[in-house]
């Protein structure tokens, strides 16, 4: 169940919309490596590492993290396919 911090986050439009895309992007990386979506998203955000969330973050907090770094936060993706485009391309520069 949901947190009150993410049940003011998903009210918001924004948010909720950002959380279809994670969705779909889960779907989209089912069979990568949690440990490759982890590098990614800790490079993504460098402020703070899912490693040391306590309990350990899951594929749909990983994700999210991954999701919104590349929609909202950047501006860099609009949809799930260009989030998995950006981290295909990061898996093979890495």
């Amino acid at each position: 169940m949901p947190n009150e911090a993410s049940k003011a986050l998903l009210a918001d439009p924004i948010y909720r919309a950002s959380e279809l895309v994670n969705l779909q992007v889960m779907k989209l990386l089912a069979g990568v490596k949690t440990d490759d979506l982890l590098a990614y998203a800790d490079t993504l955000d460098y402020n703070h590492s899912l490693r040391d969330d306590d309990p350990v973050a899951t594929r749909h907090d990983i994700t999210g993290v991954i999701t919104r770094c590349l929609t909202l936060h950047s501006d860099v993706c609009h949809t799930a396919e260009e989030v998995v485009e950006e981290f295909n391309t990061w898996m093979q520069t890495d």
